[in-house]
């Protein structure tokens, strides 16, 4: 028990004398750098402080999720983006060029085209408080043709930002 008391009382002696004379350069999370320099009373001047500060683009995307064809296997869809991004990054917005649909009853296929099917959208082309929009179109290829039916397919629409 006595033994205890004297950590307990060493601990609290090495606190109390080291605390005034730990100096800690960085506190965590304000991820600012400090550096101590001495003036003595004479001293004058002036140091100079070293600033930096980081923004991510921040993006958001609006793609469709379904799209429906008319009778004749052709529309037009939009696809767009609102955000800021830095000047040397562009949005990249990529669909296939073609794609496949198959009428669920015959399992009959028919090949469709996408036009306008690579959008680059500059820093210069987004506003960040509403979307700008691109338009893509879908066209049944020159050799199919839809019979009647439901006919169901699908295509992925890739986008980054580069």
């Amino acid at each position: 028990m006595k033994k205890n008391r004297k950590i307990i009382a060493f601990g609290l002696f090495l606190t109390i004398f080291l605390l005034p004379i730990i100096n800690t350069p960085v506190f965590a999370g304000d991820n600012i750098e400090y550096q101590t320099k001495e003036y003595s009373t004479n001293d004058t001047g002036q140091t100079s402080v070293s600033v930096t500060a980081y923004k991510a683009s921040t993006v958001q995307y609006r793609i469709p999720t379904s799209i429906n064809l008319n009778a004749t296997g052709t529309t037009t869809f939009d696809v767009g983006v609102k955000g800021e991004i830095a000047s040397n990054q562009v949005i990249a917005i990529n669909e296939p060029d073609t794609f496949e649909l198959k009428n669920t009853s015959t399992n009959e296929t028919a090949q469709l085209n996408i036009t306008n099917n690579s959008m680059l959208f500059s820093p210069s082309d987004i506003n960040n408080n509403s979307f700008t929009t691109k338009t893509a179109s879908i066209n049944l290829s020159s050799v199919d043709t839809l019979t009647p039916g439901t006919w169901k397919g699908q295509f992925v629409i890739n986008f980054n930002l580069k």
